[in-house]
């Protein structure tokens, strides 16, 4: 399971006009069990893995429009947590960048001291 009971989601599927959409997992729903929000039942499509979510969602209405309701049921696969990673976290895409290099001094670009810079006016 990518989710826990809590836990603040994003939804990866691709295929879904929800994606990158914020939800919280609520609770893990039994194989076969329907779920109710605001006089509209869900039924997941198919076996275990479901999560009861609640988020802003948008869903195919009853008349075949899109109708936005306040959840539902999604599958563990599409969500990925957003979790604190803790104090003792490693930010391990550091281990695969390259080395970011140092600036260099160009010498030419450095201003040399003993030359004088005078004005000249023109009259």
């Amino acid at each position: 399971m990518n989710c826990k009971p809590g836990d603040l989601a994003r939804i990866v599927c691709p295929r879904s006009i929800n994606l990158d959409r914020l939800v919280k997992c609520i609770r893990l729903l039994v194989p076969g069990e329907e779920m109710t929000i605001q006089g509209v039942t869900f039924q997941p499509v198919s076996g275990e893995g479901f999560w009861a979510v609640e988020g802003r969602l948008s869903a195919q209405g009853i008349e075949g429009g899109i109708e936005t309701v306040p959840g539902g049921p999604i599958h563990d696969k599409w969500l990925r947590p957003i979790r604190d990673p803790g104090d003792d976290a490693v930010d391990e895409s550091k281990a695969w960048l390259p080395p970011v290099p140092l600036p260099t001094i160009d010498p030419t670009m450095i201003p040399c001291k003993e030359v004088a810079c005078t004005r000249s006016s023109h009259g």
